[in-house]
């Protein structure tokens, strides 16, 4: 090739020297630039809170048989046109050493769930979005999968785009199957031809249509908010002597469409199933499976979800440091007002001391009980309140409307006390529970407080 060498991107990092030698005479090289953004991170590297800081992580991950350096080679890659984006950080996942296992292999899948959550983490510390989206390729999207499901990573993922991902299985592992079980001699064959696929490459029968694998890996889970999936329709226009003649894939050469575009059970509105087809001149092949993910219509769809999906949730500020557990601030923070479910607690500052005000819903939302409280903050930081009237309730016009009417013994009693101990910023419980509500209440502001506080 007339002397022409090119330097991959590697394991560690983007390779910038390589020793050189020849026969007789001198030897030049020359150093082409390289198509990795400078901001990247090496393969498997977690940013640190204060490098990603408010911006969305996109991981991607590569495919079978490849390394982290597909995303970033050639021209206008997807890797440098993500990571133009706006607000993004670009990070890669690369499982070279163990691609031909299957997904379940430690460095597989549960490594790439380990490294979902711990960037996820370094967002949130960062006070990003505490989420991350997955761009997958071919078999890094089954990866995708376990990580999600097996290996727990869903919760942290608010976007996954696949392309190519054999999500039903590739005819092509069937075929290993085939070749690699049926004689010695077409073993041999086979390993001749391409060594270590019937010795090594175990994902690829895992990876065939109805192959026990691929049938018992869970599907992409629903909780994760959107799914854009990606299939190439390849139709190679072959020109002979008697003409041209149109050949259609039915897919991209190694995964078919309707595995490419399987939908997810339960899947979001805002899913989206896309193919795209080549040029259909001769000699084009431009969305074959290999070449899918540096064919410029899926790099811009690629693009144009992950611009959409961050404009949509821009960063947000982040909250005004709460005041220490307990104490007076603390109660009376957000203007002293706290909830859980259908009770509200109002939390003043009075003349002789702390009151409160508890009011919630008694029958729906027609039938409304109120309750005065006396605080007394302890020494520990946390209230002791007792409640200092009886129970009383207001009634829409006409009366309860066929609700139970409430009875004395139905809310908190005059007396009774209670103690409100500090959790967290913007949470705390009840000891025993005031009688109206679950022990948590919660402040406006408090993050995910469904879990504690309902909705």
């Amino acid at each position: 090739m007339q002397g022409h060498w090119r330097l991959y991107d590697v394991t560690m990092g983007a390779q910038t020297s390589a020793k050189v030698t020849a026969p007789a005479g001198p030897v030049t090289a020359q150093l082409l630039s390289s198509t990795v953004p400078s901001d990247v991170l090496p393969p498997n590297d977690v940013p640190a809170s204060d490098q990603i800081k408010t911006k969305t992580p996109v991981i991607f991950v590569h495919g079978f048989g490849e390394t982290a350096s597909v995303w970033s080679d050639n021209g206008d890659t997807m890797l440098s046109t993500v990571d133009s984006i706006n607000g993004v950080m670009s990070l890669r996942f690369d499982y070279t050493k163990t691609d031909h296992n299957w997904v379940d292999n430690p460095a597989n899948g549960p490594a790439l769930a380990r490294y979902i959550k711990a960037v996820a983490a370094a967002s949130a510390q960062g006070h990003g979005p505490g989420k991350v989206i997955v761009v997958t390729f071919s078999m890094g999207g089954l990866l995708t999968r376990y990580a999600a499901t097996m290996g727990g990573a869903a919760g942290d993922i608010s976007m996954v785009v696949t392309i190519g991902a054999p999500n039903d299985g590739s005819f092509l592992g069937n075929a290993r199957t085939l070749i690699c079980g049926s004689s010695s001699t077409l073993f041999a064959a086979a390993e001749l031809a391409q060594p270590g696929i019937c010795t090594q490459w175990d994902a690829a029968s895992a990876m065939g249509v109805f192959a026990p694998e691929i049938l018992l890996l869970p599907k992409l889970p629903s909780s994760i908010p959107v799914l854009h999936a990606i299939a190439g329709d390849e139709i190679y226009a072959w020109k002979t002597w008697a003409g041209t003649f149109d050949i259609n894939f039915l897919g991209d050469g190694v995964v078919p469409t309707w595995s490419a575009l399987d939908k997810r059970p339960g899947g979001s509105a805002d899913d989206t199933y896309k193919w795209v087809t080549n040029p259909i001149v001769p000699g084009n092949w431009s969305v074959m499976h290999l070449l899918l993910k540096s064919y410029q219509p899926v790099i811009q769809l690629t693009h144009d979800y992950i611009q959409t999906w961050v404009q949509a949730h821009p960063p947000q500020a982040p909250a005004q440091a709460a005041p220490a557990l307990g104490g007076l601030a603390y109660w009376l923070a957000g203007g002293g007002s706290w909830y859980v479910h259908d009770e509200q607690i109002q939390i003043s500052q009075g003349p002789s001391g702390l009151t409160g005000d508890a009011n919630w819903n008694a029958g729906g939302a027609v039938i409304i009980g109120h309750v005065q409280i006396a605080f007394t903050l302890r020494p520990d930081g946390s209230l002791a309140g007792t409640f200092t009237t009886p129970s009383t309730y207001t009634y829409p016009p006409g009366g309860p409307g066929g609700f139970p009417i409430p009875g004395p013994a139905d809310g908190p009693q005059q007396g009774q006390s209670f103690i409100l101990v500090p959790v967290a910023p913007m949470l705390a419980k009840s000891v025993p529970a005031s009688g109206i509500g679950n022990p948590y209440i919660c402040q406006l502001g408090l993050p995910l407080p469904s879990q504690y506080c309902g909705a």
